[in-house]
C-alpha cells in the first residue's frame, strides 16, 4: 500500500491509497482537496465520490487486457495484466493533466509531464513489433495509459508528439480509413485530426499529431451524458442539452459533422468514448468540441465480402446510419459534390496495403459512392 495525493498539473486534488503490488487499485480516499478538479467521469453522475467509482475512472485508462497481441506483450514484460502498467509513470497520459503523486518521493509536474518533457521508447518498441532494444525497460513512457484495442504507441518527431496506430490482423485497413476520413475532413471544412500514413518494418500504420496539450484536458462523451438527468444514453437531443449547459456554442454543427462522416464512412466503433471536448486545464473553462478522431474502423474494415445493405448498425445516437443521418436538419447546406473524387482516393489509397484484393478495394469504394449519392 501507498499514499499518493492525485494531481491534475501541480494542483491538489486528493489524497488516496492505492494498492501498488500487482493491480494499482485505488482503495480508500483520505480527503478531497479540491472538488472542481476531480475527474469528470468521478464528478458525474452526481453520487457520493467513492473509493470504487475513482478506481473505475483510474483504470479505465489503462491498456485494456482486449489490446491487440497484448498477450505477447505481457509474457516479455513479466506482467499478469495489463492494468499492472498504468502506475509504472505516474498514470502520466497525453489525453489530460491527471497523474499520482507518490508521497515519499514528491515529484513536480512541470518537470514530469509528457508534453514538455521526454519518455522512454522502450514501451513502444515492444507495443509496436515486439522489439526488446534494451533488457531494463524504461516504463517512463506514456502507453502506460494509453486505451484502445488497436496497436499502438506515441513517439516525438521534431519535438511534436504523435500517435501511431495499427490495424486489425485481418485486412490492416483501418490506418488507410483515417486517411480517407482525413481527405474528407478537408474538403468538407470539418475539424478533425489529421492522419497520415506510415511504414514500420513493412506495415502500415496510420500517424496523426496529439490534439492535447499540457495546457488542455480531454473528456470524452461518456460523462457528458450525466451533467443533466436522462433515460437514454443514445438521445441526441439530450447530449446537445448537456453540450450547451457547458458552454459551448452551436454543439449541433460539430455533432451533425461527425454524423455525416460517420454516415459515408458506415463508422461501426463511434462509441462515447472516441468524442468529447477540449477544455482549459488552468481554468476548468474555455471549453469546446474536440476535433474528430478515431474513425479508423469504418468501410467493412474486417469484412471479407462488401455488402451493401439498407441498414447499417451505428453506436453513437441511433442504432443505424441511416436513422442517424435523419438527425442532420438540413444536408442542403453542404456541398458534397466536392466529394465527388474521393472513391478514387480510397481504391488507389486500399491498394497500398499488401495483398490487398483488388475486387475488394473496388467494392469498398462503389459502396462509399453509393453513399455519398444518397446525399447528393
Amino acid at each position: 500500500m501507498g499514499k499518493y495525493t492525485l494531481m491534475h498539473k501541480n494542483h491538489h486534488v486528493a489524497d488516496v491509497i492505492i494498492n501498488d503490488v500487482g493491480i494499482p487499485n485505488i482503495i480508500e480516499i483520505i480527503e478531497i482537496h479540491n472538488k472542481d478538479r476531480l475527474p469528470f467521469t468521478a464528478k458525474f453522475p452526481d453520487e457520493d465520490l467513492t473509493p470504487a467509482i475513482l478506481n473505475s475512472w483510474w483504470l479505465k485508462r489503462s491498456i485494456p487486457a482486449s489490446r491487440n497481441n497484448i498477450n505477447y506483450v505481457l509474457e516479455k514484460l513479466n506482467i499478469s495484466v495489463p492494468s499492472e502498467l498504468i502506475n509504472k509513470a505516474f498514470g502520466l497520459s497525453l489525453s489530460e493533466q491527471y497523474w499520482v503523486n507518490p508521497h515519499e518521493n514528491l515529484k513536480d509536474w512541470t518537470k514530469i509531464n509528457f508534453f514538455t518533457n521526454p519518455f522512454s521508447e522502450d514501451l513502444g518498441n515492444i507495443l509496436i513489433g515486439g522489439k526488446i532494444i534494451n533488457e531494463n525497460i524504461d516504463f517512463n513512457a506514456p502507453e502506460n495509459s494509453l486505451d484502445g484495442v488497436l496497436e499502438k504507441r506515441w513517439k516525438i518527431i521534431d519535438d511534436k508528439r504523435y500517435l501511431i496506430k495499427g490495424g486489425n490482423e485481418s485486412f490492416n485497413q483501418e490506418p488507410i480509413n483515417e486517411k480517407i476520413a482525413t481527405i474528407i475532413c478537408q474538403k468538407l471544412n470539418i475539424n478533425h485530426v489529421a492522419y497520415d500514413i506510415v511504414t514500420i518494418d513493412g506495415k502500415i500504420f496510420s500517424k496523426c499529431q496529439c490534439f492535447i496539450d499540457e495546457n488542455h484536458d480531454f473528456i470524452t462523451a461518456r460523462p457528458i451524458i450525466y451533467t443533466r438527468p436522462f433515460n437514454n444514453a443514445k438521445d441526441y437531443e439530450h447530449m446537445v442539452e448537456c453540450l450547451e449547459q457547458l458552454g459551448i456554442t452551436n454543439p449541433r454543427k460539430s455533432l451533425e459533422h461527425m454524423i455525416i462522416l460517420d454516415y459515408l464512412m458506415l463508422n461501426t466503433d463511434r462509441h462515447h468514448g472516441n468524442f468529447g471536448i477540449v477544455r482549459n486545464a488552468n481554468t476548468l473553462s474555455d471549453i469546446k468540441m474536440a476535433p474528430i478522431f478515431d474513425t479508423g474502423t469504418s468501410l467493412w474494415c474486417k469484412n471479407p465480402n462488401i455488402h451493401y445493405n439498407t441498414t447499417n448498425p451505428s453506436l453513437t445516437f441511433s442504432n443505424y446510419h441511416e436513422e442517424q443521418i435523419k438527425l442532420v436538419k438540413d444536408l442542403g447546406q453542404f456541398d458534397f459534390s466536392i466529394l465527388e473524387d474521393v472513391s478514387e482516393q480510397i481504391f488507389k489509397l486500399l491498394c497500398l496495403l499488401p495483398d490487398s484484393n483488388k475486387e475488394r478495394n473496388e467494392d469498398i469504394a462503389n459502396g462509399f459512392q453509393m453513399r455519398l449519392d444518397s446525399l447528393m
